[in-house]
């Protein structure tokens, strides 16, 4: 394979990483952090729905769209204040800016609110996309469907792995070539678990796995 090395470690440039982003590359999930600022009663709503979405209790883009109506009041201003303060792993966080020519953040989050996450990393993100009005946001115009960006990205990018952590993270690993269920934060769905070559459970041990598959 073509390779770099880049401080000691080796990087093929051949391969493409892709990473989830809330519970991965972050350390908490946002949206409960985005409903503290709605008020507790809403950050502990959030926080049970969010639950229940990463194990596939529920539908994913109805969940997302009933908790995306939860934090409509926010100011975008705001949120992204917010989400600027949200703890990134430090081991996945110093792996994608290395290689952010090689890595792809794949989210059902919304565009105006990961902005800031986005901006740190510098590498490709697909999100959804908000409909926004005056500085707030009115509406979902599309919720991401990951089933049909991990076609795209397997067919167009080439030795793709792909690190996810919840039940809506299963095409991101069904469509890599290698899969990885990272457990970090919440505990990796048996579905999810089904197409991962590997399961980690902290960002050292993931970005090392990373490093020399």
């Amino acid at each position: 394979a073509n390779s770099s090395f880049m401080r000691g470690r080796r990087i093929f440039v051949d391969r493409t990483y892709v990473f989830d982003l809330d519970g991965t590359i972050t350390v908490e999930e946002s949206l409960p952090r985005l409903a503290k600022e709605v008020g507790p009663d809403a950050g502990f709503v959030m926080d049970e729905l969010t639950k229940r979405t990463v194990r596939g209790e529920v539908d994913f883009e109805k969940s997302f769209r009933q908790r995306v109506d939860m934090l409509k009041e926010i100011p975008i201003y705001r949120a992204r204040i917010v989400m600027s303060q949200l703890v990134l792993d430090p081991h996945i966080y110093k792996f994608i800016r290395r290689n952010k020519k090689y890595c792809i953040i794949v989210t059902c989050n919304l565009d105006t609110w990961v902005a800031p996450i986005a901006q740190k990393l510098g590498c490709q993100v697909f999100s959804s996309k908000a409909i926004v009005e005056d500085g707030m946001i009115t509406g979902v115009e599309s919720v991401l469907n990951k089933d049909a960006v991990m076609q795209m990205i397997s067919t167009y990018y080439p030795n793709v792995v792909g690190v996810g952590d919840s039940y809506n993270d299963i095409p991101i690993l069904k469509y890599a070539d290698v899969g990885i269920a990272y457990g970090g934060v919440h505990k990796p769905p048996k579905e999810l678990l089904v197409h991962a070559d590997y399961v980690e459970t902290s960002g050292a041990k993931l970005v090392e796995v990373l490093e020399n598959i």
